[in-house]
């Protein structure tokens, strides 16, 4: 007896999930890279508006905001790997 073959539903959920579970770490790194992406771009327009000070003062932010991504995106990778390291008893 097949289970999946009582519930056509369920081989739908499970592929549903199965592509869920491949996607997220694509989808965290792409959101990585366009708030890095758009840190950049601002970076350079504010250069073309004041070359001085703002610059500066963006750059610190941004180094601020860098590390703050880092921890953030560090904790949900683990947080999503950590199902595949569970030990079952």
């Amino acid at each position: 007896m097949e289970p999946l073959r009582d519930y056509p539903i369920a081989k739908k959920l499970v592929a549903c999930a199965s592509s869920l579970m491949f996607l997220q770490d694509k989808c965290m790194a792409l959101r990585l890279f366009g708030n890095i992406l758009a840190g950049e771009i601002l970076l350079v327009v504010l250069y073309m508006l004041a070359p001085w000070v703002i610059p500066n003062l963006w750059i610190g932010f941004s180094l601020i905001i860098g590390f703050l991504q880092a921890f953030i995106f560090t904790m949900l990778t683990m947080i999503a790997i950590a199902p595949v390291f569970k030990m079952h008893h």
